[in-house]
């Protein structure tokens, strides 16, 4: 009797692993197709990402409500930390350091562009006009 109630204790757990099993690859397989998901582009990114760059044509700075929403509808693209940056340019130039610096502190624009370097650079000498000198140097390291 105790040799068959091994086997029946073997085989219950066998089936349990085998099931969790099934179940972890089961909760993992929508998160692998969700990441190829988010890296394909959008098909009005370049028309939105050539609005942005006229926008800024000759060193202008649009309204920070179009530039917003740009940001907003194209975040996690380049045409959308592009944007960001923007807005944060134009509450640098508007003397809202503490804004400018918020703005800067994701790190889209180091992910998606290629200015990321001028982004941290910004970013610390905002802080720095804040008044935020130790945040500033830790912006720079």
């Amino acid at each position: 009797m105790s040799d068959h109630v091994t086997r029946l204790r073997n085989r219950r757990a066998g089936l349990v692993v085998a099931l969790s099993a099934a179940l972890l690859a089961a909760s993992a397989l929508p998160l692998t197709v969700a990441s190829c998901r988010t890296q394909q582009p959008r098909a009005d990114e370049p028309a939105a990402y050539e609005r942005l760059r006229m926008l800024t044509h000759g060193g202008t700075l649009p309204a920070e409500s179009v530039v917003a929403q740009l940001a907003a509808d194209f975040a996690g693209t380049r045409t959308g930390a592009l944007a960001q940056l923007v807005r944060a340019r134009a509450r640098y130039e508007a003397r809202d350091y503490a804004g400018a610096a918020s703005l800067l502190n994701a790190d889209d624009i180091g992910k998606y562009t290629k200015v990321g370097d001028y982004a941290l650079s910004l970013r610390a000498d905002a802080l720095e006009k804040a008044g935020r000198r130790t945040e500033a140097r830790a912006a720079l390291e």
